[in-house]
């Protein structure tokens, strides 16, 4: 018998860098490093549509573990963890659900039933304290704060970039959609150097274009000044090679979706400060004037003004340099789930 079973986007064979896949090949790695080498593995990537062998899996997964992981998106979470709660009422295993994002507080308001089955958890782990509050305001007690968290280089305090001469190169690095802030992003530096006259900020643009949002992104192409260009993907455990040389990091999403965004702590470990927008849990993550700005969100006047700003004011990104390498730590998956590693062991 195994001890131990996830159930998780593992991405196939396919070489996925989105935020869920890491996730979840972040957590398997520290279970496996921290806690046990027997780890069974359901990747949902694989799992079939067909409901009657989807059922047969997820009994196997009950019958010869001890503890379940799940790991999954709001919309695998309304599939799978019925048929979980359902078939353990026989198996009496202990399951321990990780919340992906911020959006299925959204469904639990809804639903009475994903509310009464959530209860059945051991625990549920939540990347905010924001969305603890609101799953306790559910009645869904089993609940613990549990940060986002991803293994990755961090810079040493020598190789931050303390170069401040113009023009100053800024980016977004996230997925490419409208929701994200990428065209409000765009449009922030076009303003603050228009009023400048001069080109003071260059902007590249990391990521993946949504399906939906491709053609969109490919006009919007055509028409960018010199002073912004598309850069492509950065596999994710090279960020902080790229970002480290940077100046800012735009994110002024409003994204429905958002949880603890991974890109954060991308900024974090390569000493980069953030501009984000207020919305959803981002005011909780970045500490305003210390490792980056809150700004209204959908407010390019804003994000613009910040922009103008911090080209007259450098010295004080500069300042925030080391504030955000010191944050940084505290998501080096070892550290961030010990909490979870500690309850793993004590259940032993």
């Amino acid at each position: 018998m195994y001890k131990v079973a996830m159930i998780g986007h593992f991405g196939g064979d396919k070489n996925f860098s989105d935020g869920q896949t890491v996730k979840t090949k972040e957590l398997y790695s520290t279970i496996i490093s921290e806690y046990t080498s027997e780890v069974f593995v359901l990747d949902t990537y694989q799992i079939t549509k067909n409901i009657f062998k989807l059922i047969s899996l997820v009994n196997n997964v009950l019958k010869n573990s001890e503890k379940i992981i799940l790991i999954v998106s709001s919309r695998g979470y309304k599939v799978l963890l019925p048929i979980l709660i359902i078939l353990n009422h026989v198996y009496k295993r202990d399951i321990f659900d990780f919340v992906i994002g911020g959006f299925r507080q959204n469904h639990l308001k809804k639903s009475w039933a994903l509310r009464l089955l959530s209860r059945r958890c051991k625990k549920i782990y939540l990347e905010s304290y924001k969305l603890v509050d609101e799953y306790l305001s559910l009645e869904i007690v089993n609940c613990n704060y549990l940060p986002n968290f991803k293994q990755l280089n961090i810079v040493s305090l020598e190789e931050l970039n303390i170069e401040v001469k113009k023009p100053f190169k800024v980016c977004t690095f996230s997925r490419i959609c409208k929701e994200k802030g990428i065209e409000d992003a765009i449009d922030a530096v076009k303003l603050a150097n228009a009023k400048l006259g001069e080109v003071v900020y260059k902007l590249d643009i990391f990521g993946l274009p949504d399906n939906s949002y491709k053609e969109r992104f490919e006009s919007l192409q055509k028409q960018f000044p010199s002073f912004i260009r598309y850069g492509g993907m950065v596999d994710y455990n090279k960020s902080t090679q790229v970002l480290k040389d940077y100046f800012l990091l735009l994110f002024p999403t409003y994204h429905n979706g958002e949880g603890f965004p991974g890109t954060l702590i991308d900024a974090f470990a390569s000493g980069l400060p953030i501009i984000a927008s207020e919305w959803n849990c981002n005011a909780e993550i970045i500490k305003d004037y210390r490792t980056g700005r809150i700004i209204p969100a959908k407010n390019l006047t804003v994000l613009s003004e910040i922009l103008l700003y911090y080209a007259q004011n450098p010295s004080e990104i500069l300042d925030m340099r080391k504030q955000c390498v010191d944050e940084a730590y505290k998501y080096i998956p070892k550290y961030a789930l010990k909490s979870f590693i500690d309850e793993l062991k004590n259940d032993s």
